[in-house]
């Protein structure tokens, strides 16, 4: 039951895109059967096209016949065309099927050829003549325009080409013919104002402004001269009229020459080519019904989606080799992992097999044996999980954008900075950005700031590799919205303190802040806290979190230190979301101090602010007491001039448990300075233990 309504809503998509190819189709048979001469061989063509590419023959044959006869005044010989072809594909399908065949090009062609047939009989009931001409070049174009049609039918519904290059010479060939034939059938599909001997074309001007302006923000200027010379020498050959080609080339560069303002100053300037050639005496009569066209067509243009102008984009600029590169970078990443996870399996297992073996009576016997198997067996369960994190990562795929890529390059070579190539691509959670650029453009003042512009999100820079060749790769991800200001404060009970403490970032967007108090103080105490804070930042350096960190330096901590212990507090702080990830294993409570208006409005200003306190509390045993103790981990959201205030228990208790009241009293907005009155306040009051303060102050970059 829980799967039916995925599956029907599955099933109603399914027939929501076949109706909708389906109207696509017939809007293409509607447009090819405006082109009447030699009886609409391309609409043959697409029919037998479609039919080859595998779609469904009595579908498509109803939508062939309803396209063809519904707007067009009843003709023997025409009728009978658009009959016949269904008809011999029918017989055709029919007797390749009884013979357990496929029917492949030839078969198609000859089919389109059989259905022609029928005019030359026709011709030599006129009397032959013109009729036998007429006849043999409805053969050929028909014939023609199905091989055309069947290459790019091939290329879609067979090999589902999804990048340029891809396109055999054939395609890139038949691809324009076949647009170009579209738009020969938009402009036949006018039709007289009145009673004047002038026609007004509104689906050729409307989509011809759109395929422009779709060009030019896919392929820049080429894609949109491209497109607006197919358009107008498609329409020319209507009735060898070059005004639909000197108004599309027109369009293309008014569009283009304001591109660099803005796309919307680019489609006004598209629709407004119209005006200006009317005024200009080359179109003779205003007609309103193409002027609302070359509106209609801009404004088309202008609601596209983002996505679909991006997948075209993709198609147009995109290479076989370097899809197949990036492909093989996801599946590089799914083997690893997969690796990975067999490694963790093994020393699992290993673990498990030295626990077993120190449980054994013989092995107890000897004790420094019996520690040391158990200390191993920690150790490999540590690295079991490590390489489980690892195969986890390595999982997902990355996934590119191209138009990005495009946009990218396009934008530093504005700029004058040659950009050998880029690559944008992001994990699911982080967004990338790798460009390569020559080594003297690493200084240029607006490679970032470029970069920035160009992606839509301010970015900085991550890391650069040394010249090779005389270009450089330069890494950026998204810039961070906050950084840190960071203070501490500690006194020694006897010395020598067991609390120790250390603050580094990690990847540029991670600020970790770590605090350990060693049980009791004096050496022991300091060395065990030592070890554990030195282990975790190796451990993050190397790109672990939290949890897995954690928890292996609990298995090595526990066979080590013995009856020594730690308390670890631990804090992560997100510069990029604005998030804290705080970490604990026995640790004292840390607090989050956040600024919070009165809005009483009768205090004086120094008297309004008060500050909300947020204890955040651990539950989790200490560092080395049970090497299946699990760390506490809670996440809280920041926001700018929060104080993050940890704090090792001696402070606490020297307060009698009073430090979250006396947070709210101190004003200073300097971390150091309120580590240093914490511990000052502390004193005080007496101190029983080794005590340490650590500050954190979140603070919005500009």
């Amino acid at each position: 039951m829980k799967n039916l309504k995925p599956k029907a809503l599955g099933r109603a998509n399914a027939k929501l895109g076949n109706l909708l190819k389906y109207a696509c189709f017939f809007v293409l048979f509607l447009i090819f059967s405006r082109i009447n001469g030699y009886y609409a061989p391309f609409s043959a063509g697409l029919f037998a096209a479609l039919f080859f590419g595998g779609q469904s023959l009595p579908v498509i044959s109803v939508l062939y016949v309803a396209a063809s006869l519904i707007f067009s005044k009843f003709d023997f010989n025409f009728t009978a065309s658009v009959l016949i072809l269904p008809a011999v594909f029918f017989a055709a399908y029919t007797v390749f099927k009884l013979f357990k065949k496929k029917i492949g090009l030839r078969a198609v062609l000859i089919s389109v050829g059989l259905s022609r047939v029928f005019l030359f009989f026709t011709a030599a009931k006129n009397g032959g003549g013109t009729g036998y001409l007429y006849a043999a070049l409805s053969l050929v174009f028909s014939v023609s325009a199905a091989y055309a049609a069947c290459v790019l039918a091939s290329a879609v519904f067979i090999r589902r080409v999804r990048v340029i290059s891809d396109l055999t010479t054939d395609e890139k060939t038949a691809a324009p013919i076949f647009l170009a034939a579209m738009f020969l059938g938009l402009y036949a599909a006018g039709f007289r104002i009145g009673g004047s001997d002038y026609y007004s074309r509104p689906f050729f001007m409307a989509a011809s402004v759109f395929f422009i302006l779709t060009a030019l923000r896919a392929d820049g200027a080429k894609g949109a001269f491209i497109a607006a010379s197919i358009a107008g020498i498609g329409a020319a050959f209507h009735s060898a009229d070059f005004s639909p080609l000197s108004f599309s080339v027109s369009a293309a560069a008014a569009a283009l020459l304001l591109y660099p303002l803005s796309f919307y100053a680019s489609a006004a300037a598209a629709a407004c080519v119209y005006f200006i050639l009317y005024a200009a005496g080359l179109y003779g009569t205003l007609d309103p019904l193409n002027a609302a066209a070359v509106i209609f067509g801009a404004v088309t243009a202008i609601l596209t989606r983002k996505r679909a102008v991006e997948y075209i984009s993709a198609f147009l600029k995109k290479n076989s080799s370097e899809v197949s590169e990036r492909s093989l970078v996801n599946n590089g990443r799914l083997i690893m992992s997969r690796k990975l996870s067999g490694l963790s399996g093994v020393f699992s297992e290993m673990s498990e097999l030295l626990k077993k073996s120190a449980e054994r009576p013989a092995a107890r016997v000897f004790p420094e044996e019996y520690a040391a198997r158990l200390l191993i067996a920690a150790q490999f369960s540590g690295v079991s999980e490590l390489f489980f994190k690892l195969a986890a990562e390595c999982s997902g795929g990355m996934s590119f954008d191209g138009a990005l890529e495009t946009r990218v390059k396009e934008a530093l070579a504005r700029e004058g900075i040659t950009c050998k190539d880029a690559a944008i691509y992001s994990d699911g959670e982080t967004l990338r950005v790798l460009i390569i650029v020559r080594e003297d453009d690493l200084a240029h003042h607006a490679l970032s700031k470029t970069v920035s512009a160009a992606i839509g999100k301010n970015l900085t820079a991550a890391a650069a590799d040394l010249p090779i060749e005389g270009y450089a790769a330069l890494e950026y991800k998204p810039a961070n919205k906050y950084d840190v200001l960071y203070g501490e404060a500690h006194m020694a009970q006897n010395g020598i303190s067991g609390d120790v403490k250390c603050a580094f970032k990690v990847g540029g967007d991670k600020f970790i802040a770590v605090l350990s108090d060693g049980m009791g103080h004096g050496i022991k105490a300091g060395a065990a806290s030592e070890n554990a804070v030195t282990l975790i930042e190796d451990f993050y350096r190397a790109g672990m979190d939290g949890e897995a960190v954690l928890s292996f330096v609990n298995h090595v901590v526990t066979r080590v230190n013995g009856e020594i212990f730690a308390a670890v507090d631990l804090c992560v702080a997100d510069l990029r979301r604005g998030e804290a990830e705080f970490i604990k294993m026995g640790a004292a409570d840390s607090y989050i101090r956040r600024k919070e208006s009165s809005n009483t409005g009768d205090l004086p200003p120094q008297k309004e602010r008060r500050y909300n306190i947020d204890t955040v509390e651990g539950t989790a045993l200490p560092l080395g007491v049970s090497e299946h103790a699990r760390p506490s981990i809670i996440r809280r959201g920041l926001k700018k001039d929060d104080f993050i205030i940890m704090a090792s228990d001696g402070v606490d208790d020297a307060l009698a448990g009073n430090l979250k009241n006396l947070l709210a009293s101190f004003e200073t907005k300097n971390p150091q300075t309120l580590a240093d009155e914490i511990l000052s306040l502390a004193a005080e009051n007496g101190a029983r233990d080794d005590m340490s303060v650590v500050v954190l102050r979140l603070f919005e970059k500009i």
